[in-house]
């Protein structure tokens, strides 16, 4: 307050720090308990009614000047010699960086899960291969012997494939009793 008037210095240092995303601007409005701007934009949308929570910061998003922007309304109350009462501070800036760092988030996202699923699908087929390697090996065995050998597989398979060689061994047995009958 300077003979009885509200004024506001706002440093250098404070617009450097807000313009630290280089695409994104920056906007701000100051105004007193009149609703009377005393500097900055004098147009820049208010939060929605029912937001103010006191003296606590008051978030919001709206559009300005064509661009989304993302906002925060602080009050203050001044007690001085002829000024008084509430005033409100808003500070706001585009979202094009905060929004573009998203995309490229998302996008980091999507190719990581896509690379996952790629290893995923790669791995099971690996498994695949490597579960049926017996059932290529008694493939072979079968070609292999000679069409009048009608004697029981001895090879060692694993357990899951035990039932399926001893159906097989069953079968030589009985078309073997079929050829000698």
């Amino acid at each position: 307050v300077s003979n009885g008037q509200f004024e506001a210095d706002i440093p250098l240092s404070a617009f450097e720090l807000l313009a630290l995303a280089k695409d994104d601007r920056i906007f701000y409005r100051i105004f007193d308990s009149t609703g009377e701007t005393v500097t900055g934009y004098d147009d820049f949308p208010l939060p929605p009614a029912g937001r103010e929570k006191g003296n606590r910061p008051v978030t919001y998003e709206t559009n300005y000047a064509g661009a989304p922007v993302r906002a925060v309304m602080l009050t203050r109350y001044l007690a001085e010699k002829g000024v008084s009462g509430p005033v409100r501070i808003i500070v706001a800036h585009t979202t094009e960086a905060r929004t573009a760092l998203a995309r490229s988030i998302a996008r980091r996202a999507m190719l990581l899960v896509v690379l996952a699923g790629v290893a995923v699908i790669f791995l099971a087929i690996l498994a695949m291969r490597l579960a049926l390697r017996p059932l290529d090996r008694i493939e072979r065995a079968i070609i292999a012997r000679d069409p009048l050998d009608l004697s029981p597989f001895t090879s060692t398979t694993p357990r899951e494939v035990e039932a399926l060689v001893g159906s097989i061994n069953r079968f030589m047995e009985r078309l073997s009793r079929r050829v000698h009958a």
